[in-house]
């Protein structure tokens, strides 16, 4: 997943675009905490890959934003380690590891 590694303050929106191995269909679901889409919480991450982190601190404040592959759904890269911070998010990225 591109941008590596990105940061986020908090309500800021930033796009990930995944890197999907499957040759004919590259959609990919995306989801927060094992949330799909993630909620008000833990940040949400929308259909076109933008993740918006939260309006608050979230407990814990590390968090993981997630694209699935839909042609293999046992595929899947993680932006693992999400510091949600009052200041930055520190956003490491990667997908199809």
């Amino acid at each position: 997943m591109a941008p590596n590694p990105s940061s986020v303050t908090i309500t800021e929106a930033r796009p990930f675009t995944p890197t999907s191995m499957e040759p004919t269909n590259k959609a990919v679901t995306w989801a927060v905490q094992g949330v799909a889409g993630g909620n008000a919480a833990v940040g949400n991450v929308y259909t076109t890959g933008v993740y918006t982190a939260p309006a608050a601190l979230p407990n814990p404040t590390i968090v993981t934003v997630r694209a699935t592959s839909v042609a293999s759904p046992t595929k899947f890269g993680e932006a693992n380690g999400a510091n949600v911070k009052l200041q930055n998010a520190i956003v490491p990225t990667t997908l199809w590891a």
